[in-house]
Parts: C-alpha cells; structure tokens; sequence
C-alpha cells in the first residue's frame, strides 16, 4: 500500500514537472513571437509601410462618407409621405440610435475576453460559425446597394457640372433642356458630358483604392467623395432659387405637414431608416483611429451624425420644396 501511495506521488509529480515545463515552454514561445511582432513592426515603420491612424475628424469624415449615398436619393420622397414634423421627428430618432448602437458595439467588444474589434470575430463568439455566413449576407448586401446608389449620385453630379461648363456658356436653354436634347450636339460633347463617363471615371479612381488595406490609405477617397456630395446637395438646394416655379404652386403648407397614409409610408419609413445606417463601418473605423478609445471614437461619431443628418434635412426638405407632390422615390428622376 505504500508503495502504491509513493508510484501515485511520483507520477503526480512527473505530471507537475510536465505541466511546469510545459508552461515554460509556452511562456518562452509567446516571448519569442512577441520579440519577432515588435522586430518585424520595426523595420515596417523604417520602410513606411504601417502609416498614421485617423484623427478624430478625419474618422468622422470616413463614417460621413460612407453613409452619405443612395439613401439621400429617397428623403424628399420620405419628407413629402411622411409630412414636415413626422419627418423631422424620425431623422432626430435614428440618428440619435446611429449614434448610441454605433456606441453598443464598443460596448459590446469591452465585454468580449479578447476585446474583439470585429463583428465576425463576435458573432462566432456569440452564435457560432453558421453567424459568419449571416453577417457576411447582410454586409455585402447592405454595402453593394449603398454602392450602386452611391455612382448614380456621382455619375449625376458629374454630368450636371460638365454641362453647365461646356455647354450651358454659350446656350441658352436651362440644364434640363439641354440634357433632354443632348442627342443634337456634338459627339464629344455628348460622351463628355455623359453621366456613365462620370461613373467610369469615378470607378477607376477607386479601382486603386481597393487594394488598401487600411482606412488612412484612402483618405482622399473620403474627402473626394463628401465633395462630390456636398456639390450635389449644394446643387439640390440652388434648385429652390433658380426654379421659376414659386413653392406655394407646388405643393401647399398643409400638404407638407400631412402624413400620407397606404405603402408609400411604410417605403419612407424604410428610406429614413436605411439612410443611418452606418454600423458596418463601426469597428473597421475604430481600428484605425489614433490613440483609440470609446471616448474618441464617440467624438467621431457625432461630428459625423452632425454632418450627414444636416445634408439629409437640406436634401429632404428643399427637394420637397421645389417638386412638391411630383417629387420621385428616386431623386435623381426629378433632377433630370
């Protein structure tokens, strides 16, 4: 019996030197992995190839331009369904949950055991490995849509500006009749001031950019693109100006304050809602930021939200002002 007792306390003991060792032996593998991480850190700085995170505005002009695209093309059609208040109501709503869910996935990643900074990473925390499949559906057809839209905006501001430079100096006529008779002008005109060149111009610029694998490489991209939005509302609102037509023979003070019942007010409710969302870009954004923390990228997101919420006031509210009740699902239509 004791000798039992003793072959029991030696194999617990080779057991305990084993388990020492072998925690030794990680320890020391971690220390040369992280040895090799800051080596190799290193040298990328001396070639230039890690480059400087975001700073709080430039993080906010990243959320700003990804979320200005194809839902701004709707909000006149929104405003005008669902009446001025109701409107304006529902704008203050969403952007204030854009602002604190964008807030709850920071939260979210505080209570993970890694601190993880991606949703895949959470999700397979959380629901395991068919979750992958359902956020990827869900991104790529969230941010193919925003795309698509996002060209027709600049394919269309392009061919107004162009217009106006190359043609409109020596024609009379206004934009629209020019655009509508394009077919009588020279070719080169034409194809100049065609809205598909925009939009091919516009693809090739970013064809470079879609091999960056950080946000701070594509910078430019995101002020090019808050320009080209930016020009866009700047054009929507000299509409209200130059229009010949009064705004009280377009649509009536008590129309606009009216909520319009039937589906269209359910697709303008859903045009508001699609409009804010920006959450998809939380974490990629937050990784990027400079010094990061909650509180700086909470900084961010509300120069953002104040940024994107007054273009969608501006865009809803003058582009129910000039076309009334005749104003499309797509905005794009009236204008052209």
């Amino acid at each position: 019996m004791a000798g039992l007792k003793s072959q029991t306390e030696m194999d617990f003991a080779r057991q305990e030197d084993d388990h020492n060792s072998s925690d030794e032996s990680q320890e020391r593998n971690l220390q040369i992995d992280m040895e090799k991480m800051e080596s190799l850190s290193r040298i990328a700085k001396m070639n230039g190839q890690i480059s400087p995170k975001l700073t709080v505005f430039e993080s906010a002009l990243v959320l700003v331009a990804t979320n200005i695209g194809g839902g701004i093309l709707g909000l006149p059609f929104a405003f005008y369904h669902l009446g001025i208040p109701l409107s304006l109501i529902l704008c203050f709503i969403m952007a204030t949950l854009g602002h604190f869910s964008s807030m709850m996935y920071l939260k979210t990643k505080d209570l993970t055991p890694g601190k993880y900074e991606s949703i895949y990473e959470i999700a397979y925390l959380l629901f395991g490995r068919p979750s992958l499949f359902v956020v990827l559906a869900i991104l790529f057809s969230s941010v193919l849509g925003s795309a698509i839209l996002y060209y027709i905006v600049i394919g269309e501001t392009y061919s107004t500006l162009t217009t106006q430079l190359l043609v409109m100096p020596d024609d009379p006529k206004s934009i629209y009749q020019i655009q509508s008779e394009m077919d009588k002008y020279p070719w080169w005109l034409q194809m100049t001031t065609n809205r598909r060149m925009g939009t091919l111009l516009a693809g090739g610029i970013h064809l470079v950019t879609i091999y960056k694998r950080q946000l701070k490489e594509m910078k430019v991209v995101s002020y090019m693109l808050l320009i080209i939005v930016s020009i866009f509302i700047v054009m929507v609102c000299s509409e209200l100006f130059t229009d010949g037509v009064a705004v009280a023979d377009t649509i009536k003070t008590e129309e606009m304050m009216k909520v319009k019942g039937g589906v269209q007010l359910i697709t303008s409710i859903t045009i508001v809602i699609f409009a804010y969302s920006l959450q998809q870009m939380v974490f990629p954004t937050y990784t990027e930021l400079e010094k990061r923390s909650n509180k700086r990228f909470s900084q961010s997101s509300l120069i953002s939200t104040s940024i994107y919420s007054t273009a969608f006031l501006l865009t809803g509210l003058v582009g129910l002002l000039v076309f009334g009740a005749d104003v499309k699902s797509d905005f794009l239509l009236n204008i052209s």
